[in-house]
């Protein structure tokens, strides 16, 4: 501590006891997310009808509501409400069915055995 805080201490000690010291709350700025936003995008995450990176939910709440938030913030609204970041799973495109691989493989066995 500097001789500035440590005198500021001491003031606030000798004008309320201890009472003067103890922590306060600073609230700060109330979020442009509103609950009622925050309960759509979960809602909008958890039907899985797409997958949602922070700047596709600052671009959906935008458009939506009109409100501006920046990508962090909109991880930090999440995070408070309970929501975590989670890794995609990587979906091959193009994989061939089970069925298909089975017979193709059941063919390949007759044709190296020959006629």
């Amino acid at each position: 501590m500097n001789a500035d805080s440590v005198r500021k201490i001491i003031s606030l000690y000798r004008q309320g006891g201890l009472d003067a010291l103890q922590e306060r709350v600073h609230p700060g700025r109330t979020s442009v997310l509103t609950p009622e936003i925050i309960a759509d995008v979960w809602q909008q995450i958890t039907a899985g009808q797409q997958v949602w990176t922070s700047r596709s939910l600052v671009t959906y709440v935008f458009e939506r509501y009109g409100v501006t938030v920046g990508r962090t913030a909109m991880r930090t609204q999440l995070h408070h409400a309970g929501m975590s970041w989670q890794r995609t799973r990587l979906v091959v495109a193009g994989q061939a069915d089970p069925d298909g691989k089975a017979a193709f493989k059941a063919d390949l066995e007759a044709i190296k055995k020959g006629p």
